[in-house]
């Protein structure tokens, strides 16, 4: 049988892909495996306390990686509570707006903007 020089490079480079292939599947899997548990831990972790966030250190066998865990729902109470305080303290202060308003049209000034 005749080999062609495409042959003769094509055949040795596949046979030799296909067995590194092979070699390298091995840990792969169990990267990947170790990876999908991780994950899962991480989806099955649970906030306890009044705490906005926590980091905590996900391990499984060898490999290890820190997960954190967050409250969305308190992360909008905290900004909530800011919004309202704000508010809170406006309200207490007096407007300046509203003062040198009053002052100007008991000077005459804003007596253009009242017409009988």
């Amino acid at each position: 049988m005749a080999w062609t020089l495409e042959a003769v490079l094509v055949v040795p480079l596949a046979i030799g892909l296909t067995s590194l292939g092979l070699v390298a599947a091995g840990p792969l899997y169990a990267d990947v495996r170790r990876a999908g548990r991780l994950e899962v831990l991480a989806a099955n972790m649970r906030l306890t306390g009044d705490r906005i966030y926590e980091a905590a250190c996900l391990s499984v066998d060898c490999t290890w990686t820190t997960g954190l865990r967050t409250s969305p729902q308190k992360i909008l109470e905290a900004a909530d509570l800011i919004k309202d305080g704000i508010r809170q303290v406006k309200d207490l202060l007096p407007d300046k707006d509203k003062g040198s308003s009053a002052a100007a049209m008991q000077k005459g000034q804003g007596s253009e903007l009242i017409s009988p």
